[in-house]
């Protein structure tokens, strides 16, 4: 993947969180083109935004289960 669409994906995940909007992995492949939600989580964590996640869904370890991201006021 170039680094030009990396930092688009990233760029528009974190206008989503910075809305105020949770995003889960479904709707970051439907918004934002990417797969690789937790990674770009990963990433701005490590620039300094403060985010917290939820699981969601059965029982941990589930198929089911998914994370929801939200980034904190």
């Amino acid at each position: 993947m170039s680094e030009t669409r990396r930092r688009t994906q990233e760029k528009s995940v974190l206008n989503t969180l910075q809305r105020g909007d949770a995003i889960t992995p479904i709707q970051a492949m439907n918004q934002c083109g990417t797969m690789r939600l937790a990674a770009i989580i990963h990433t701005l964590r490590k620039k300094g935004h403060n985010i917290t996640t939820s699981m969601n869904g059965g029982n941990v370890g589930d198929a089911g289960n998914f994370a929801t991201y939200r980034m904190d006021t």
